[in-house]
């Protein structure tokens, strides 16, 4: 009995490891926003690549959704886990080129690299990290030369034709990882219009309920990995911030502001495992009620 439990326990680690990290999948979901943008968007969501040297499968994943054209992209943190993940990130994203954005936001990762210092922090909900810096200007200054919006704490105006040929515009928000304090809503917000379609992106969600209070249309997130390992009838068991668990990943709605989180394609090097919680790329028809 002893070797048999041994024997499956070594066999669920293996497919944790090097199974269900590897089973990248497409997911589509509608996206009902309450303020009515007047036509639909097709909205690609990304988050959590992790990118490190060697990641060619990943990158290969990501690299096959450029055929699908979608109308406008999120990729939100965690981009890299190390330096010699830029490149990665930039061959990622430059060839998506739609017609409304590719928009990102950094997270922890993109500041720092994973050690066991920082893993401990996060299973502790300390917000402090290790000291191992990444070049994170590199990495917004080679992302921004292929295209891609950084949003730091701030936000930019999308001008666009409705169904009806009329002129309307969004306005997209992003800010800086919650998770290590570099937040600053009030920053992203403060060219914010009444009437308009309004969407944040950011990585970390600690409170949706107070994002929900600041009337977003949609809020795109990542961090959580959906929970990274789910079990059947229970769900995540973690999310790594404050979010409750049972809005690991998915679509959700608080007050009138709908939220979409992320499972990620990818997870931090010494913790890259995955059970019942495959890596995903999420497609969104963004659309008024």
């Amino acid at each position: 009995m002893l070797i048999i439990l041994i024997g499956s326990g070594v066999a669920l680690f293996a497919y944790m490891v090097f199974i269900e990290t590897k089973r990248f999948r497409i997911t589509h979901e509608a996206f009902e926003t309450e303020t009515d943008p007047g036509r639909s968007f097709k909205v690609l969501h990304i988050s959590d690549f992790h990118f490190t040297k060697g990641n060619e499968k990943k990158l290969a994943f990501i690299t096959s959704l450029h055929k699908e054209k979608p109308d406008m992209v999120f990729a939100t943190g965690d981009m890299i886990e190390d330096d010699t993940g830029i490149d990665y990130c930039v061959e990622a994203l430059r060839g998506f080129e739609p017609p409304f954005g590719t928009y990102a936001v950094l997270g922890s990762h993109d500041y720092y690299k994973c050690t066991f210092k920082s893993i401990l922090s996060a299973i502790a909900h300390d917000k402090r990290v290790g000291h191992h810096e990444n070049d994170v200007e590199a990495l917004c200054k080679t992302l921004k030369e292929v295209g891609v919006v950084l949003l730091r704490n701030n936000s930019v105006d999308v001008k666009y034709k409705d169904d009806e040929g009329n002129f309307r515009m969004m306005q997209i928000a992003g800010v800086e990882d919650a998770f290590i304090e570099k937040d600053d809503l009030e920053s992203a917000m403060k060219n914010f219009q009444p009437g308009t379609l309004k969407i944040l992106a950011t990585h970390c969600i600690d409170s949706p309920d107070g994002l929900a209070s600041r009337q977003f249309d949609a809020v795109f997130a990542g961090h959580s990995h959906g929970g990274q390992v789910r079990f059947p009838w229970i769900g995540a068991l973690i999310t790594r911030s404050n979010l409750p668990t049972k809005y690991a990943r998915g679509i959700f709605k608080k007050k009138k502001t709908l939220f979409h989180i992320n499972n990620g394609v990818g997870s931090a090097k010494m913790l890259d495992f995955r059970l019942l919680c495959p890596p995903e790329a999420t497609f969104l028809e963004m659309r008024g009620k």
